[in-house]
């Protein structure tokens, strides 16, 4: 029987550990050498293998670049044999209460208008609340502003919101300006 059928038949060993370049390059130019694959470039073994895990290197490379341009996650498997999910890598936002407004593609503004026409001015109608204070069904008036209802609404933190704010608008002052010079 050949080796390789002998292979076959043989149990999968447990998952190797990561291979180092030098002994995966050795691995390759063995197997180049056993199959005579030098003959017909008449290049070293050794050569071969060199590029052969210079391109796969090149490969991986590409790979990753590919991965971070389509916003996925990068990173090679950590030999765990737990693959990357695929999903979208996590990127560090500097403003996350600008961007959950933002993601609500002007849902907010809706909602701030039908709270407009809530008013008893708009519509004769009021926005309340069950009384906090008591255990009835007794109700009260809201009084909220509707910018802290929608932002409630929406799990947006007014605070947090303000201060990125002021941090884009410090960050604006810092930028060095463009300065006309007179002729």
């Amino acid at each position: 029987m050949c080796k390789e059928k002998e292979r076959d038949n043989e149990k999968p060993d447990e998952p190797e550990e990561p291979v180092e370049e030098s002994r995966f390059e050795k691995k390759l130019e063995g197997i180049i050498n056993a199959t005579s694959q030098e003959n017909a470039s008449n290049t070293p073994d050794f050569i071969l293998a060199q590029f052969l895990n210079g391109c796969l290197q090149v490969f991986n490379t590409t790979v990753q670049q590919r991965e971070n341009w389509y916003g996925r996650d990068p990173r090679p498997t950590d030999g765990s044999g737990d693959a990357p999910t695929g999903k979208p890598a996590e990127k560090e936002v500097a403003y996350p209460e600008h961007e959950k407004v933002e993601k609500l593609d002007r849902k907010n503004e809706t909602v701030g208008e039908f709270l407009d026409w809530l008013t008893p001015q708009s519509s004769g109608y009021t926005v309340a609340e069950k009384d906090p204070m008591n255990n009835d069904d007794r109700l009260v008036y809201v009084s909220k502003s509707n910018e802290k209802i929608i932002a409630e609404y929406f799990d947006i933190d007014l605070k947090k919101l303000e201060k990125e704010k002021q941090k884009m608008l410090n960050e604006i002052r810092k930028e060095p300006k463009d300065e006309v010079r007179p002729a």
